[in-house]
């Protein structure tokens, strides 16, 4: 997005980027500085809002509702495990954060992951014993 500011500034980042504002020319600012960029009075060059927050709304974030997360995680770990790629599991045969994440669109921790293949087994355990009966 290109910004422009009312004065010659040269604005340096914490991240280690540091850009030079010329008076309303329009400069372009990489997304993880537009914030930085509006504290200190830069605005969009096409005159639209300069809305911070929606800036850092991510487009894959993960499920807030428990329920919705756990089936998310649920459906990741089932098309892993359908996929049956030999790189997708550890050495203990548990699809790894990596994998699980990749397929549900957002980082996944370990923790869900153990807690999930736990009770996917508990299923398949009792789904065997209900059929022997």
């Amino acid at each position: 997005m290109e910004m422009v500011l009312n004065r010659n500034h040269t604005m340096h980042t914490t991240l280690g980027h540091t850009i030079q504002f010329k008076r309303n020319v329009p400069t372009y600012i990489p997304p993880i500085l537009r914030s930085q960029a509006i504290a200190i009075g830069a605005v969009p060059a096409d005159g639209s809002d300069p809305d911070v927050l929606q800036d850092e709304v991510q487009a894959n974030a993960a499920p807030a509702d428990p329920f919705e997360r756990v089936e998310a995680v649920r459906k990741a770990i089932e098309s892993i495990v359908r996929r049956n790629e030999r790189l997708d599991f550890t050495a203990a045969g548990i699809p790894t954060v990596a994998a699980v994440s990749q397929a549900a669109g957002w980082k996944v921790q370990a923790r869900e992951i153990a807690h999930e293949w736990q009770a996917r087994g508990e299923r398949a355990l009792e789904a065997d014993l209900n059929k022997d009966s």
